[in-house]
């Protein structure tokens, strides 16, 4: 591409009138042949910026990009409270391990904004179809669905499912069951020594990715385990444990046997995502 004079290089008076009679100046001392190239440029990139796909997000909004991506405004997700910043968080992650390496985010507006060769359409598509959860699991925890006394109706019903999505969280439930049975453990870890034994087992076990929720959760040092307490101790607040309401709630989005979204499981996306209405939320945690 021809080498022409930039802005910075002709704005040699801080007056803009002086500056554009600068740049016009430099433009008549060009030869014919330049000037016929750089219109033949112009020309040239106009035309790319016409062909450039035009996105119509979920609130109407439209996007342009002349790069192959598209910019997606996720109005249900605000950096207040903190429940919507970890939601932007979550999906950034989703996305950028499952679906589009080069995504970027960020906010503006209050909103979470998404830089993605995926379109409005093809995000829901991907997190409705083939958005594969990640292993949370808590088997330190009374109340984590591996003990008698737990509610174990999300767990079970994963564990003996098919759908492919799960596999990740089917392969880390039957290693955490190995674990348990290793160590003689049926019921809550008795204190923090009996809990650091099952945590080293575990990361023995569990695959690298299985490991993240265990990494977040629970810090292992040489004398006990210690507790981010954005987490409470160790992935729960108080008797609700994190991750069997988060197994819970998947099942109530998917069926564990195909894997498919349950009927209402669509609305619930889009209220998540683009604030829309949706017919309404469960009652549980």
């Amino acid at each position: 591409m021809t080498d022409y004079p930039n802005d910075h290089q002709c704005a040699v008076d801080p007056n803009w009138n002086e500056s554009r009679r600068e740049q016009l100046r430099r433009w008549a001392a060009l030869p014919l042949r330049d000037q016929l190239r750089a219109v033949e440029e112009m020309a040239e990139t106009a035309h790319r910026l016409q062909q450039a796909p035009t996105i119509v997000g979920e609130t109407g909004q439209r996007y342009e990009s002349g790069t192959g991506f598209n910019r997606i405004t996720l109005s249900g997700c605000a950096p207040t409270p903190l429940a919507g910043y970890l939601k932007a968080l979550g999906v950034f992650r989703l996305v950028a391990e499952q679906a589009d390496p080069e995504v970027r985010g960020w906010w503006q507006n209050e909103r979470f904004q998404l830089e993605t060769s995926l379109d409005a359409n093809a995000l829901r598509t991907f997190l409705l179809e083939r958005y594969a959860p990640t292993a949370v699991l808590s088997p330190w925890n009374g109340g984590s669905g591996f003990y008698p006394t737990d509610s174990r109706v999300g767990i079970e019903a994963i564990e003996t499912g098919s759908a492919a999505r799960f596999e990740e969280l089917r392969t880390s439930i039957s290693a955490a069951r190995d674990a348990l049975r290793a160590l003689g453990i049926t019921a809550k870890p008795d204190g923090e020594q009996q809990k650091a034994t099952l945590l080293k087992h575990l990361r023995a076990r569990w695959a690298d990715r299985s490991l993240r929720w265990l990494d977040a959760s629970v810090l292992l040092t040489e004398e006990s385990p210690k507790y981010p307490p954005l987490l409470g101790t160790g992935g729960n607040d108080g008797r609700l444990d994190f991750s069997n309401n988060f197994l819970q709630r998947l099942t109530e989005l998917f069926d564990p046997d195909s894997g498919n979204p349950r009927l209402e499981t669509e609305a619930l996306l889009r209220e998540a995502l683009f604030a829309a209405t949706a017919p309404g939320l469960g009652k549980n945690a």
